[in-house]
Formats: structure tokens, sequence, C-alpha cells
């Protein structure tokens, strides 16, 4: 009975506590809770959901500022483009004027003719100079407007992100060919230009000195010690004088009373001179009385029109109005090779390590190798070369051709870096500065010009009597110009 008693108890408890877990009052509290969360969930969705919709009305309200600047910037570079083609014709036009007023002012009197002169230098230092509707725009000037959004197409015809242009399109050329087997090639542009220090270009060019000599002037050279001196090359003598003192310190007398071509002077202090002739000579300046010869055997040569030295004055080059280069062994004074490949006279060199760069009046600029003398490469042009000078860097070299032009040329990969119409007539010669960050051209309409390395912009010009058939830069950055008028200029940069 106590059993039975005890098992009715557990099965009434049992009953008791099924009875409660299946009673409407658990179900409602379960369905309070769960409903509580679903409506927290249902509002954080719509709070998101509104958030959204303002992101994207902000998205859409970027995007159409976004094309309105770049639409913006499209109008104010063709703005900006044609201003500058104005300001480029009002340049050529001035230029013009320049020249006419030029001619002009040598029938004045003295007097009048230093007084104009004065005024268009001064006219020429405060005119802006343009050879390029481009001169005045710069990538960093006008940054692209475009602000970035993430998952935003916006149409291919109103995205305008290039930087502006600095020049034609890249040209992708061959790399360096064999020896064996030299490449012609007309120059194409390239958009990677020699790097120049700003820092360095030059702030103002100063005139410092006028030399009168007896007669033409078509060579100059500084002296290597001394850049108070320099060499002048006229009709059958070179000439060497102090400019800062304006005097003539000696005179030596070569070639026949025929005109001195070049000259060149060794870190030893010996003149190479060359000229109208098949001989140079080679003077020792601090004892000029016993000049040596070196006769080319072959009579067909008339003139040698331009003579280089290797970088530590052993090899002499000349070259001739046949289209042969000679190159001598100045410790010997023996002939120990012969250049042939050029069909007219090569009238200008330049050396640099064991690379020779001719160029001459077939319009070629061929590049040799010294070791062997056989041509690597070789350029070609629509215009007679006359002058060229190697960046001191050794990546570039400047061209200056018949046609006004100057051509600057990519050494690495044997392309072009840009062109410049430099002068209204033929460039006559051409030189950099021993950092490599500017130059100076020379040309047949008077005009003495200096160019920064990496773009070619116009830093500086003058204007003087005569056609300017010579110039060479010294270490300390001093300008010495020979002309037709018996004239030696010399100008300062600093």
């Amino acid at each position: 009975q106590s059993r039975s008693s005890a098992a009715s108890d557990v099965y009434k408890r049992q009953a008791k506590y099924n009875s409660m877990n299946t009673s409407p009052y658990v179900e409602t509290a379960t369905s309070a809770v769960v409903g509580h969360y679903l409506d927290r969930i249902k509002q954080e969705y719509r709070l998101l959901e509104a958030r959204v919709n303002e992101a994207q009305e902000e998205l859409k309200k970027i995007q159409k500022e976004n094309l309105i600047l770049n639409n913006n910037k499209k109008s104010y570079f063709d703005i900006v483009i044609k201003g500058n083609m104005d300001v480029c014709a009002q340049t050529s036009l001035n230029d013009s004027l320049l020249s006419i007023l030029l001619e002009t002012i040598d029938y004045l009197p003295k007097e009048k003719a230093v007084e104009y002169r004065e005024k268009l230098d001064s006219i020429q230092t405060h005119f802006p100079r343009l050879k390029n509707s481009q001169d005045l725009v710069r990538s960093e000037e006008l940054m692209p407007y475009t602000i970035p959004v993430s998952n935003v197409s916006i149409p291919k015809q109103f995205q305008f992100h290039q930087e502006l242009p600095e020049g034609q399109p890249s040209t992708l050329l061959t790399p360096h060919q064999s020896s064996r087997h030299p490449t012609s090639t007309t120059p194409h542009q390239t958009n990677r230009p020699p790097i120049t220090n700003q820092s360095q270009l030059p702030k103002m060019l100063e005139h410092l000195a006028d030399l009168n000599l007896s007669s033409i002037v078509s060579a100059v050279s500084f002296g290597k010690k001394d850049s108070s001196l320099f060499f002048s090359g006229l009709k059958g003598a070179v000439e060497i004088w102090d400019w800062k003192n304006n005097r003539r310190v000696s005179k030596m007398q070569c070639l026949d009373d025929k005109h001195i071509r070049d000259i060149k002077v060794t870190k030893d202090y010996r003149m190479i001179a060359a000229g109208e002739e098949n001989r140079l000579i080679i003077y020792d300046v601090a004892s000029p009385a016993n000049p040596v010869l070196l006769h080319c055997k072959e009579t067909v040569k008339q003139a040698c029109y331009a003579v280089g030295l290797s970088a530590d004055d052993r090899l002499l080059f000349s070259c001739f109005d046949d289209g042969t280069v000679f190159i001598w062994d100045l410790h010997t004074m023996n002939l120990v090779r012969t250049l042939f490949g050029h069909r007219e006279g090569v009238t200008c060199i330049d050396i640099c390590g064991n690379t020779i760069y001719t160029g001459s009046l077939d319009n070629t600029l061929r590049l040799w190798d010294l070791s062997n003398g056989k041509e690597i490469y070789r350029y070609n042009f629509s215009s007679n070369i006359f002058t060229v000078s190697l960046r001191p860097t050794g990546d570039a070299i400047a061209v200056g051709l018949q046609s006004n032009m100057i051509k600057v040329l990519d050494l690495s990969t044997r392309g072009e870096f840009y062109s410049i119409t430099a002068h209204q007539n033929s460039v006559l010669s051409l030189k950099y500065a021993r950092s490599g960050d500017w130059f100076v051209s020379t040309g047949k309409d008077s005009s003495i010009k200096v160019f920064e390395s990496s773009r070619g912009q116009c830093l500086f010009q003058r204007h003087q009597p005569g056609s300017l058939l010579c110039n060479d830069v010294s270490p300390d950055c001093y300008i010495a110009v020979g002309s037709s008028n018996h004239l030696v200029s010399i100008y300062g940069l600093v």
C-alpha cells in the first residue's frame, strides 16, 4: 500500500509538470519575445535602408559634379592652348620685326645704334618666348580633377583624365643593334626627356665684353686652365685673347692665309688648328715657334672641317671634306686609323668613351666603334648637319641642322627626345654646359639662344650683328661667340 501510494504521487507530479509545459501561458511568453526581436530587426533594416538611399543620392551628386569638373577641365585646356597659339604667333611676328630692326640699326650713327640696341634687348627680355603652344601648360598645373568614387560608371566621352601632352606620342624603337649590322633610321619622338637639375639653371644672361678682331671669327675655344683666355680662329691665324683685360696675348700664323675652321686645346696647352687645307697644325702655346704639322697624304682633300679630342687627349680626330675621318696618336704623331662611310664632307664630331659621333653634309649622323673603326648606327635627316654637341651625362646628343632645327636624340633608345625650331636660318654651332642642364645655340640669323635640356625651353636670347659662326662654353659658365662681323662677344650666365 505504501509503495502504490508513492507511485501514485510520482505520477501526479509528472502529470502536473507536463500540463505546465503545454499551457497557453508558456506559448504566449515565447511568442512575445520573438515578436519583440523581429520588431527591432525590422526597425534597424528600415534605418539602414534609409541610409543606403541617402548614400545613393550623394553618390549621384558626386558623379554629376565629377562630370562637370572634367568638362570644365577640357574647356579650360582648349582655351589655354588657343591662347598659347596666339602668343606663339605674336612671338614669330616679334622675331621677324626684331630681325628687320637689327638690320636697319647698323645703318644708324653709332650712338643711336647703341641706344636702340639697348631698347631692343629690353623688349626681348620682357616679351614671352614661346615656340610651342604647350610651353605655358604643364601637367602639374592642370592635374586631373577626377574625384575617385567606387563602383561609379562614368561614360567614356566624359572621361578626361590624361595629363597634358609634352610632345608627340612615344614610338618604341628597336634595341641597340650589333656593330656588324648598322641600322639606318629616322629619329622618332620618345616621352622620356633628359632630367634637368632645375636648381642649376641660370637665372640671367649678362653681356660682358665685345672684342674686335682682324677678320671673320670662325672658331673659338676657351683655355682649359683659365677661362679669361680664349683662342679665336681667324683667316690664316689663331689669336689668344685675355678678354677680361681686353688685350691680345699672342698671335700664331698658320694655314697660309686660309680660314681656320676649328680649334681644340689640350690639357697641357697644345692647340690644334684646322681649316681650309689638307693639314693640321699643332702649337705648344708656351713655345709656339716650332709648330708640328700633320699632313694628309691624299691630295683630294681640300679642307678639314672639324677636329676632336679623346677624353685623355691621346687621340686626335680630323674630319675632311671628302667624308673621311682620320685618327691620330698625339704621342707618336702617327695616323692610326681612318673611318670611311660618309658620302659628303664631315662637318662636326664629338667623342664619348669608345663611341665617335660624326655629322655630315650627306644628312646623316653616324656612330662609330673606336676600337675597330666600324659603323654602329646611323640617323638619317632631311637636312645637312652643321654641328653636334654631346650632353656630358652621355644620354643625349643635340644636332644642329641647316634647316634651322635642333634635334635632341636619345642615345639609349636611338629615338628622339624633342625638336626645336631654334632659329630663322641655319643652326651653326651648339655647345652643352658642363652640367648638362642647358646648352647654347648660335645661328645665321644673328641670334644666340640658351635652352634648358629637359624640354628645350628657351631661357635667354640675344641678337648681335652678323652670322654667329661659333661658340664655346667655359667650365664656369662663360660663353664666347664668334661672328662674321670680326667680333667675339663674351656673355656670363648666373
